[in-house]
């Protein structure tokens, strides 16, 4: 429901755009609709941030309310979800500026106002690493069982995990696009910034994945007290779970594409 909101409301906030297309200008009545959608923009904005938030606590707690698996499924799960989220659209948004700017010629947004963006990036990915820690904390030490110590003996033997993390979620997803982000030294360059959120938005993939397969990998023993243990799971994608993975990326490249191709995004001098 949270998701099937969220994309009207991204319809209705991008109907003008649309709008604005020579195409429509024999219809002059749906220019007046639109002009009046676009009056309404503030108030969109803020309902799709409220929205975009309970859709992305929600799939957090997909993992929070199975209290089976003693590794990632918690109730920390949503604040994780929407933290990263928070970090990560902003930093995408700033690199889809400048790499359309290098690709066309044409400056879309000012660069003082995709540094302050990033500025902001920078400082929601230093919590998002910040309750991170913490998070790790509270379930391996403070919180541990032996079932937590079981699992993580077992992820790190069998898996990539610790490496993926500390590298991948850790160095690579919060250390380095904070430093691109909020230092001055690195902030006013483009190409800083697009490689900080290209950090960012490998370092979520790493998150989600650790999440989704991780918790899955260690196998759950149903019959408590008997020496018989269930043997640890492998998971390898499949080629159809890859030409999905490239579909939607293929098709959002396209959209992309054909959005700064068609659409009147770049706006003249004197506007």
């Amino acid at each position: 429901m949270c998701i099937t909101i969220y994309l009207a409301i991204m319809v209705l906030e991008f109907g003008p755009v649309l709008f604005e297309l020579k195409f429509f200008d024999r219809w002059p009545w749906l220019r007046s609709i639109a002009n009046f959608m676009h009056k309404g923009a503030p108030l969109l904005a803020l309902l799709g941030l409220m929205i975009s938030l309970l859709h992305q606590s929600s799939l957090g707690a997909t993992y929070g309310v199975i209290k089976a698996r003693p590794i990632w499924f918690k109730p920390s799960m949503p604040i994780m979800f929407i933290l990263s989220a928070v970090a990560a659209g902003p930093a995408i948004t700033m690199a889809i500026a400048f790499v359309t700017e290098w690709i066309t010629g044409k400056r879309v947004v000012q660069h003082d106002i995709l540094r302050t963006i990033a500025r902001f990036s920078g400082l929601a990915i230093l919590v998002y690493g910040y309750i991170k820690l913490w998070d790790l904390a509270a379930t391996t030490y403070y919180g541990r069982t032996p079932d937590v110590s079981s699992a993580l003996a077992t992820l790190n033997q069998q898996t990539p995990y610790n490496f993926t993390f500390w590298v991948g979620e850790v160095l690579l997803g919060v250390v380095i696009p904070a430093v691109l982000f909020l230092s001055s030294r690195f902030n006013r360059n483009p190409a800083g910034l697009v490689l900080g959120a290209a950090c960012i938005f490998v370092g979520i993939i790493i998150h989600r994945w650790n999440i989704t397969v991780g918790g899955l990998f260690v196998p759950l023993d149903f019959t408590p007290g008997t020496i018989y243990k269930l043997p640890t799971g492998s998971y390898q994608p499949a080629l159809v779970e890859w030409g999905i993975a490239i579909g939607v990326i293929g098709y959002a490249l396209t959209m992309l594409t054909l959005g700064i191709r068609f659409l009147p995004l770049f706006g003249r001098k004197e506007h």
